[in-house]
């Protein structure tokens, strides 16, 4: 596991969307395609629109990538608090990107039933075993919870790739999200970590090692990165 911190979230953004294309670019030199899940919430937001700007935007053959995503809220892209409808925004519909190579989680159903197609959706790219996406770009909440990944609340043990997830804490209760079971089969993941609300749980995690959802996560990919600021970094002692 790798600790970086850059001095400010402008720094973090460049230095995210740098990684996302040498990713892009090993896997399509090495497998010619890149699979990718994405995070989503506000954090990553400014990473995407770099990646849809130059000198990122053409350094990656886009007719050969494949979005996924960690997970979303179970509503419409036209919603504000939608991932993909934030992801679209701010990137995915300025690059070149065929349109069926967007996988989106929201399907019109109950999140138990959009669970089960996107499950459908996923095994029909990877096999049973092995390697899954090339990179998956998460967050942390305060609590600890990444994807729809909240603490103690059972999906950390599914069987299946991905589930229904409820919370009272944010704003929309019924999501989607991948599990465990397919996102610890990623070459490599990225958390993107930003803000001094989230010091004391870095700290947790990184440092104590604590069994919150993104620290389980973050242990079981060999490749696994965390990106932070200087705020988010503060109280952690593997940046000292």
């Amino acid at each position: 596991m790798i600790v970086e911190v850059f001095p400010n979230t402008n720094a973090l953004s460049r230095a995210v969307a740098e990684r996302f294309v040498a990713s892009a670019r090993v896997a399509l030199a090495e497998r010619d395609a890149f699979y990718v899940a994405l995070g989503g919430g506000k954090t990553p937001r400014k990473a995407y629109e770099l990646l849809a700007s130059d000198p990122y935007r053409g350094q990656i053959d886009w007719r050969k990538v494949h979005v996924f995503f960690g997970d979303e809220r179970n509503v419409p892209t036209t919603d504000p608090e939608s991932n993909e409808g934030m992801a679209r925004e701010a990137f995915l519909d300025s690059v070149p990107i065929p349109s069926a190579n967007i996988h989106g989680m929201y399907n019109g159903e109950r999140a138990e039933e959009a669970a089960a197609a996107y499950e459908r959706i996923l095994k029909s790219f990877f096999a049973p075993t092995g390697y899954t996406f090339d990179l998956a770009h998460l967050g942390v909440g305060p609590d600890g919870h990444t994807a729809s990944l909240f603490p103690r609340a059972g999906t950390l043990q599914e069987t299946r790739w991905v589930a229904p997830a409820e919370t009272e804490m944010l704003a929309v209760r019924e999501r989607i999200t991948l599990t465990p079971a397919v996102l610890c089969r990623s070459r490599g993941i990225v958390f993107e970590v930003a803000g001094a609300d989230k010091a004391n749980i870095i700290r947790q995690i990184i440092d104590a090692k604590a069994d919150y959802p993104a620290g389980v996560v973050a242990r079981c990919v060999e490749n696994s990165v965390w990106m932070l600021d200087e705020a988010a970094a503060a109280l952690t002692a593997a940046t000292r």
